[in-house]
């Protein structure tokens, strides 16, 4: 009687664990576009001595 009890239970886990999958799975796409940073929020964090490194190339190839 207890085994049926439990398999009964762990059943009826199992469909709620199933029917909230495509909620949780929504949910986790909807959090992860709203994590994206818009581009106007992003910050340059290249050191310096790469950005004049880069900005010299960019001259340099500007000049030919």
């Amino acid at each position: 009687m207890v085994i049926a009890g439990q398999i009964a239970a762990g059943t009826v886990l199992v469909a709620i664990a199933i029917s909230l999958l495509p909620v949780l799975l929504f949910l986790s796409l909807v959090m992860a576009l709203l994590l994206i940073p818009a581009r106007h929020q992003m910050i340059d964090v290249t050191p310096l001595h790469r950005r004049v490194e880069r900005d010299f190339w960019a001259f340099r190839q500007r000049r030919r």
